[in-house]
């Protein structure tokens, strides 16, 4: 995903929200966030005080954001996990490679 997206290890901060559970607020302070990416993470759990669904790209706050499935929900090839991969690239594209 990321070097299809043109990016790196060293241009993402990767948090496990499930080990500790961060506020966006948090997140916000600890990182310079720009585009934040959900993977079967609410906006609730992060506070964010807005909800918006899936695969639609959000702007708060100066930052992107995309909630999307689980990645474990995009392996194999069913149509199911194709489905879930084509419309997370679909809004990859249009944050990152616009």
């Amino acid at each position: 995903i990321l070097a299809a997206c043109k990016l790196n290890l060293g241009d993402v901060a990767i948090i496990n929200h499930l080990q500790r559970p961060y506020s966006y607020r948090e997140i916000k302070s600890l990182t310079q966030v720009r585009y934040c990416l959900l993977f079967n993470v609410t906006t609730q759990s992060v506070q964010l005080p807005l909800t918006f669904p899936a695969y639609q790209i959000q702007s708060y706050d100066n930052c992107t954001f995309l909630s999307a499935a689980d990645l474990s929900a995009m392996t194999g090839v069913t149509q199911e996990a194709k489905l879930e991969k084509s419309k997370l690239w679909l809004c990859l594209k249009q944050i990152f490679l616009s």
